[in-house]
């Protein structure tokens, strides 16, 4: 899968070019999944173009994960923890990455957690599995923490687990 296709199914899963407007959802007005609380920016001259939205996804939330290409990483584990970047942060999704290594987690792809990922990328596919599991309950901690965010569990669980098969 290259770029442009994590880039379009990240669209689909965000919703597309509709604009959603829940007062429960922390990014508040969203296009594209781009929220208007973290890119005011791109909301300036009204909602973001879908050239926008793929111009904040590559510089946000690709670029982090590109050291992973180079030691060829899964391209399922790259585009499980891209998607969870969008959803999380990108240090979110690398420390995840690096819990599930079992490298210092310091959110940060250096060679640590490169030398990590590659080990495990030619051991098998447990990888995928581990980091869809710490996703799944770092979703259900979030959901403890703050109740108000249940009605979103059954969604951000769904496309966790999407990434399984």
């Amino acid at each position: 899968m290259n770029d442009d296709d994590i880039l379009e199914a990240i669209i689909v899963r965000e919703g597309g070019e509709a604009i959603t407007d829940d007062a429960s959802d922390f990014g508040g007005r969203t296009r594209y999944g781009i929220s208007e609380r973290a890119h005011p920016e791109a909301w300036r001259n009204g909602p973001p173009s879908k050239e926008q939205a793929k111009k904040i996804y590559t510089r946000t939330y690709l670029l982090p994960f590109a050291p992973l290409v180079n030691i060829g990483i899964d391209e399922r584990v790259r585009e499980a923890l891209i998607d969870d970047a969008v959803l999380s942060g990108p240090k979110t999704a690398i420390r995840s990455l690096q819990n599930v290594l079992g490298v210092p987690a310091d959110g940060v792809i250096g060679p640590r957690t490169l030398e990590a990922a590659l080990k495990a990328n030619i051991e098998g596919h447990w990888l995928l599995t581990r980091l869809v599991q710490d996703r799944a309950l770092r979703l259900a901690r979030l959901v403890q923490q703050r109740p108000n965010q249940l009605r979103y569990l059954v969604g951000w669980l769904s496309r966790c687990l999407s990434f399984l098969g």
